[in-house]
């Protein structure tokens, strides 16, 4: 028989299906891909983008204006299918990526046959007259397009001699079916050529297997079923999922809508395995889940297993592999690293990062303040107020992603869900906030990092939440001015005042008088520059009412006519009436709301407004008391001094001087409003960071001191919840560091490591250090089978590693050897170091930098001071008094059992600051926040983990931290010989030394280990600094209070700076810097732990240690 013969005549039969095969619709000529320059990748946001149905999906998974190019490169005869004996290994280039895919005559019969019956659904369509018909219609009009014939012969009939006949039929067709977009965005198609939405996505890795699987449901760390009986409806399940493989983890995405279910990342207990129980099975593990897979056929098995091999031993070996510490993270050699001390620079550097974000924002807080200012003072309007920042950035359509610690709001009163309520508002659709864990629980998610295109990350112990702002100089006081669109948001939040507001636009014109002996605010200022409600109308400055309606002339004179005296007399007056009167009051602007969802109006300027605004030393005018005479309606100020009234005069003089030379030409004096766009500010230049004079840096709930007062009221950001004319606020101290590249995205996958580039303009002013990332993780926190304590590893290698000297600066410090209730083994790595050191004679410095008390709500001796008492307890037992009355294991104890004197070897200190407030001398603790160790100038540890058992034991809090290792170094001392300090770490250590010492000779710095400047200068220091305190302000703690009778008495006892100022400010000219020595004696007398009649006392122990 002439077969071959037949199989020609057979293939030259024009057939009905192949004849309307020609003329299938192929789309749009538009949508075509062509020869025209694209991008060789899809962006990233395509991860996030949503198909809004099957027949859309297919365009969302190829590269716009690239071609597929297909190559059979290799074709195989196998026995085992008869039917089809043809095995066709397919080569196929999309853009930058390439691939090979293994299929039979089958599989190209199916694609075939899937667009013959679409090609009769657009037959069958057109026939009703819809748009989307007739645009069909239209699209085959345009221009139609031949696919070759589909070679109908099965393979079994094909001869050896014509396979190659075979194969260039079946690759010219193939190539022709894909480069028509409508063909090759079919299902079908996309199934054939394993290709998803996220094939070739910019960034997560090449392209490798991918394929529909089934998937048996469960398997996770947290199981979902209720049994393992498999016998009822939630128990194990099979179902379809899309499987695909990238560089460094296995997902899986439900084909019905296409959404990623699951990833799988490769950490050091992945592993696959081919299924025995199961045919066609894979078992894929890690250290969350087990996921047990069916493939559709025993060589689909196999060809997953290879690629997850590959990939595994490859591009996602350094994450299985045993990496230093036991993190999950790898040492990223020569990687670009900053150091930031204190949070101003921090926040700033953040905000500069974010605004360069690109693709996606990811936040990771303990606490998360989103009114809080990044940049100040306020020179661009809100522009850098967070919530404005992420509000900005996802109109542009940045995905933005912020995990937020769920506390329980009876224990902790940092709301999180205000923030995550305030931040949905701002743009439902791009940001999206998860707050964890569900439940009641002891331990909290404490790490605080930022995660920028997965390239830049911040991290450390600063939060981006109210009282963590701040500077090397830590101020005290800020009196300044306040915004008035701030104010008018803080009232709109306030349900009363907004009805107030509006109730009176329809009050007839009357007078009001002010309260008796009221003190007019700062805020209660500014709210009369945003029409006021009646109720505030008795409260508000004279000056700020009169300056809406009256010209310069007028301001100048009223100013004049301020007088003592005058206000004395109004004082009599107004002291007997009970009911205020309404003052006539024009309302010549009015406060526009933008109607977003940061409820942050635009203020439209009258010139006397803008003039004002132009002024900032006429804002001291608040700080007065003012009221109101109820029979002249002239305004009367009650300065506090006369030299105070004298400099407010001058100051509206001056203002009058510079209005004129400043008035801008746009300025209608004739009393028309004219926009500005935005807030006018003063300029960085203007403001003195000594002086109140000028804008505040701290708004609303940022001024605060927590020891003082919690926080209340979250939800009115703008409103002070402390008296700032009487409580100084809390400096913070903190550190954070910035990374970029490999290590920034160790921090959050699973993008690829192999085309990661940072642009230099970032990385302006990094260090190129070594560095590795460490977590604290567990199963509550992260879902890990294994706990993670490589932070906890880090602190006890480094210790161990150090030649010469430790700086350690820390919120807490709860170590104490042969504990049964504390267990990290950082104490004792120091006591063991100190000992070596000890019998060898070798000079070895530990210095300690901690809070002087902790950062709770309290008062000492009081129902109110418990807690504040229990932690300070674990503290001193851990630093000099040990666990109990009978141990001696404190390490303060155990050196001095050694025969030595633990001052040689370890010290601890605290932070004290001092400053002004009403003309008076105040002090106050400056906050440790750090989580820093540095070791040798050479090494450090940043994070946000503390030194107790709650951060380093990895099963409690959960916490991230970097180690940083120099490999750039510069000529130093160390014990007064010659030596090389890191860059990195060594430059850390001496801006910190000059901070806390207000030193800026660094020669002087240089040495950290010789006794000239150990003794001679760091404790002396300390030591005068610490007494001098003590004499002017008998502040506490001190070792002179030893119980609490004696700190009673100690601060009933008339203090130094009210009973002789001219002492107290020339001694106060001899403190420098900030540090101040820890008072070991500090009510030693007294059992701190919480007594059994305290609901404290049931607490368990390990939530404090």
């Amino acid at each position: 028989m002439d077969v071959e013969g037949n199989i020609e005549r057979m293939e030259s039969v024009d057939l009905d299906l192949d004849d309307e095969l020609d003329s299938l619709p192929i789309g749009d000529l538009n949508d075509e891909i062509d020869c025209l320059p694209g991008k060789p990748e899809i962006e990233w946001n395509r991860v996030h983008a949503k198909p809004s149905s099957k027949e859309t999906y297919g365009k969302l998974c190829f590269i716009p204006r690239q071609k597929i190019i297909v190559d059979i490169i290799h074709i195989e005869q196998t026995r085992d299918f008869q039917l089809n004996p043809y095995l066709y290994t397919i080569q196929l280039q999309h853009g930058n990526y390439t691939w090979k895919i293994r299929r039979r005559y089958k599989h190209f019969r199916q694609v075939h046959d899937a667009l013959s019956l679409l090609r009769i659904k657009a037959q069958v369509s057109s026939v009703v007259p819809t748009i989307a018909n007739r645009e069909r219609r239209q699209s085959v009009e345009i221009g139609k397009k031949t696919v070759p014939k589909f070679p109908i012969i099965h393979d079994r009939l094909v001869p050896s001699n014509k396979v190659e006949a075979r194969k260039k039929k079946l690759e010219e067709y193939l190539s022709a079916v894909l480069q028509i977009p409508i063909y090759r965005q079919h299902v079908e198609v996309l199934e054939f050529l394993e290709v998803c939405h996220l094939s070739f996505v910019k960034g997560i890795g090449d392209k490798l297997q991918e394929g529909m699987i089934e998937k048996r449901s469960g398997g996770r760390l947290i199981s979902l079923s209720c049994c393992d009986c498999g016998s009822c409806l939630c128990c194990p399940r099979w179902h379809d999922r899309w499987l695909l493989v990238k560089d460094t983890f296995v997902a899986y995405i439900r084909p019905g809508d296409f959404v990623i279910s699951d990833v799988l990342f490769m950490d050091k207990d992945f592993e696959v395995r081919k299924g025995k129980s199961e045919e066609r099975g894979l078992h894929i593990s890690n250290m969350t889940r087990h996921l047990y897979l069916k493939c559709s056929t025993d060589k689909n098995a196999d060809d997953f297993y290879e690629s997850i091999k590959q990939a595994s031993e490859s591009t996602g070996k350094e994450f299985i592999a045993k990496n230093e510490l036991d993190s999950f993270a790898p040492l990223r050699k020569s990687s670009p690293a900053k150091w930031f001390a204190d949070g101003g620079d921090y926040m700033s550097a953040l905000a500069d990062a974010m605004e360069s974000a690109e693709e996606e924002i990811f936040i990771a807080d303990w606490w998360l303040s989103p009114e809080v200012y990044l940049k100040r003072p306020i020179t661009q309007d809100h522009k850098w107020r967070l919530d404005v920042l992420l509000k900005r950035k996802a109109e542009c359509g940045i995905k933005i992603f912020v995990q937020l610690f769920k506390e329980v709001k009876q224990a902790l009163g940092i709301n999180s869900y205000y923030t995550k309520e305030t931040l949905l508002k701002l743009h439902p659709e791009n940001i999206k906030v998860l707050r964890h864990p569900d439940g009641i629980t002891l331990w909290s998610h404490h790490e605080k990092c930022v995660v920028v295109d997965q390239r830049i990350a911040f991290l450390g112990g600063i939060d981006i939440c109210y009282g963590r702002w701040d500077t090397s100089s830590h101020r005290l006081t800020d009196l300044g001015s306040y915004e008035p669109d701030e104010i008018q948001k803080a009232d709109k939040e306030n349900k009363e005042e907004e009805a107030a507001e509006k109730e009176e636009e329809h009050r007839p014109l009357g007078q009001w008088k002010s309260e008796e002996g009221h003190r007019t605010t700062h805020t209660e200022y500014k709210r009369s520059l945003s029409a006021p409600s009646p109720r505030e109308n008795a409260k508000l400055s004279p000056v700020s009412q009169k300056l809406e309606t009256v010209n310069e002339s007028t301001v100048i004179a009223n100013l004049a006519a301020l007088t003592p005296e005058s206000e004395r007399k109004l004082e009599n007056q107004t002291s007997t009436d009970s009911i205020a009167r309404r003052q006539k009051f024009s309302r010549q602007k009015r406060i526009e709301d933008e109607g977003d969802n940061n409820n942050s109006p635009t203020v439209k300027f009258t010139p006397d407004i803008a003039a004002r605004r132009k002024a900032p030393k006429l804002r001291v005018a608040a700080k007065h008391t003012a009221f109101v005479d109820s029979d002249s309606q002239e305004p009367v100020e009650k300065p506090e001094t006369p030299k105070l009234h004298r400099k407010f005069v001058q100051a509206a003089l001056d203002w009058k001087d510079r209005f004129h030379k400043r008035r801008l030409s746009s300025i209608d004096l004739s009393g028309a409003k004219v926009d500005f766009g935005q807030s006018i500010f003063i300029n960085d230049d203007d403001l003195d960071e000594d002086s109140d004079d000028g804008s505040r840096l701290w708004i609303g709930k940022d001024y605060t001191n927590f020891i003082f007062k919690d926080f209340i009221d979250l939800n009115k950001p703008f409103n002070d919840f402390i008296d700032r004319r009487k409580t100084p606020r809390m400096p913070w101290h903190d550190i954070g560091c910035s990374v970029y590249g490999r290590a920034a995205r160790d921090l959050i996958l699973p993008k690829s490591y192999t085309k990661l580039s940072v642009p230099k303009h970032l990385v302006k002013g990094a260090n190129i250090v070594d560095v590795q990332v460490l977590r604290s993780a567990s199963e509550w926190s992260v879902g890990i089978s294994a706990v993670e304590c490589s932070i906890h590893n880090a602190y006890i290698k480094l210790i161990r590693e150090a030649e010469h000297f430790i700086y350690i600066e820390n919120q807490f410090f709860v170590s104490i050897a042969d504990d049964m209730d504390v267990n990290n083994r950082i104490a004792d790595a120091l006591f063991q170091r100190i000992r070596q050191a000890h019998e060898k004679k070798e000079t070895f410095r530990v210095y300690v930098i901690m809070p002087l008390l902790p950062g709770f709500e309290g008062e000492f001796g009081t129902s109110t001071g418990t807690s504040i008492q229990a932690v300070t307890d674990w503290n001193y037992k851990s630093i000099c008094r040990g666990s109990n009355s009978e141990s001696s294991n404190s390490i303060i104890q155990r050196i001095m059992q050694l025969g030595a004197d633990p001052s040689e070897y370890i010290s601890f200190f605290g932070l004290r600051t001092h400053g002004k407030l009403d003309d008076k001398l105040v002090t106050e603790l400056i906050y440790v926040h750090s989580k820093l160790m540095i070791v040798d100038d050479k090494a450090a540890i940043i994070g946000s983990a503390n030194i107790n058992d709650r951060s380093m034991l990895g099963k409690r809090d959960s916490e991230l931290a970097v180690m940083i290792r120099d490999i750039n170094f510069f000529d130093s001392k160390m014990n007064g010989q010659p030596y090389r300090s890191g860059n990195y770490c060594g430059r850390l250590r001496l801006a910190l030394f000059k901070e806390h010492l207000g030193e800026n000779n660094y020669s002087l710095l240089i040495d950290p280990v010789s006794e000239e400047f150990y003794k001679c200068f760091w404790l002396k220091r300390a030591s005068v600094n610490s007494n001098i305190f003590e004499k002017i302000f008998n502040c506490i703690p001190s070792n002179k209070a030893t119980s609490f009778s004696n700190m009673k008495a100690m601060q009933s006892e008339e203090q130094l700076f009210l009973k002789d100022p001219e002492e107290s400010e020339e001694l106060i000219k001899k403190i420098h810097g900030h540090l101040v020595l820890l008072p070991y004696f500090f009510l030693k007398d007294e059992v701190l732990a919480p007594s059994l009649t305290k609901k404290e006392a049931f607490i368990p122990t390990n939530t404090w240690t």
